[in-house]
């Protein structure tokens, strides 16, 4: 007869307090992340924003509303749309219970902050498009 030997396996698996608490550390590191990308991006964009200003004037060219929407009200814009977006990311930390939904939840957020500031970006070429067509 072989003998039996009981395995402790709580040696094996973390407890579920310390996975909890990676869970929770991981939550928050990855929304500290996407909190400083939406800033850098607002950022960025608002100071390019004066530089393809300065360039349109000098062009003398008649700016797409939406370009000059940017251009003329950047000011309130950029930390309007991109505040909103680490706040939704801080205000999901603080309610959403799963951290692993609140992880991927600030992976989405911050994926839609990029193509907020791809449409952005593309919206300060629009006169250059026009520009281009027009001497095609």
């Amino acid at each position: 007869m072989t003998a039996h030997v009981a395995h402790d396996r709580s040696t094996d698996v973390a407890t579920p307090t310390q996975h909890e608490q990676r869970e929770r550390w991981v939550a928050w590191a990855t929304t500290v992340v996407g909190c400083l990308y939406c800033g850098w991006m607002g950022f960025h964009l608002w100071r390019s924003t004066g530089t393809f200003g300065a360039m349109f004037a000098g062009l003398g060219s008649d700016l797409p509303t939406a370009t000059r929407l940017l251009v003329d009200y950047r000011n309130w814009i950029y930390p309007g749309c991109f505040g909103a977006l680490v706040a939704i990311l801080i205000a999901k930390e603080l309610i959403v219970r799963d951290k692993r939904l609140s992880t991927m939840l600030t992976f989405l957020v911050t994926i839609a902050a990029q193509c907020l500031a791809q449409w952005m970006t593309t919206v300060y070429y629009l006169p250059l498009f026009d520009l281009i067509n027009k001497l095609s």
